[in-house]
């Protein structure tokens, strides 16, 4: 996708395009709000382009209860109240975090993701929260939507961007559904499709797409 807006870039207005991946396996928006207030804004970018998958509040609260054990989850006001309000004990076995924490769920993601686009528009940085499923997702992504726009996220979807292919040819290997280098390049194709439909959101002066003559 860079190389695409780059060979565009003489005739855009712009003398170079660079997208850079902050992207970790295994990380869940409480980690993804971390990387983009310590590492992300200090690069100055145009766009943050947030990717998520759906079956989201339940890997977070995961993630969360692991975080509240070793301390490093505190730094946020929002994980304080729910510690508070909830009386959990740090020290509790991991099933009985898990239960306290399940009735937090849409209000811990809410609350990461206003604070991801707070921290954003404070930089002027434009913030859009886009689905992109696993090869082989099947749940639905209602709420992650739901909640992302009313945090304020410009949201996109690349709910389709498998579609006409055999899912399995996609995977990295049958026990690791990360898409491999034919599905990124099927993401890559899909999501430089949906950026210049919106056009509008996104400044980057990609041409429209050529209509089709009828017939």
């Amino acid at each position: 996708m860079e190389r695409r807006l780059n060979a565009q870039a003489a005739a855009s207005g712009y003398r170079h395009y660079e997208v850079l991946n902050f992207a970790v396996g295994g990380y869940v928006p409480l980690d993804i709000l971390a990387i983009i207030e310590d590492r992300v804004l200090a690069f100055k970018p145009k766009y943050i382009f947030y990717f998520e998958h759906s079956a989201l509040v339940p890997r977070t609260l995961k993630r969360l209860g692991k975080a509240i054990q070793n301390g490093s989850a505190y730094r946020y006001d929002f994980v304080r109240d729910i510690v508070r309000e909830s009386g959990i004990d740090p020290r509790a076995d991991p099933e009985v975090l898990q239960r306290k924490l399940t009735p937090y769920g849409d209000r811990l993601l809410r609350a990461i993701y206003s604070r991801i686009v707070e921290a954003a528009k404070r930089e002027g940085v434009g913030v859009f929260w886009i689905y992109l499923p696993r090869p082989d997702e099947r749940t639905s992504t209602d709420l992650e939507k739901r909640l992302a726009a009313e945090a304020g996220f410009n949201v996109l979807d690349l709910s389709n961007v498998y579609d006409g292919h055999d899912r399995r040819t996609l995977l990295v290997a049958p026990w690791d559904d990360h898409p491999n280098a034919a599905g990124h390049r099927l993401i890559a194709d899909k999501l430089y499709e949906v950026l210049r439909q919106h056009r509008d959101l996104i400044r980057l002066n990609l041409a429209a797409a050529p209509q089709k003559e009828k017939q």
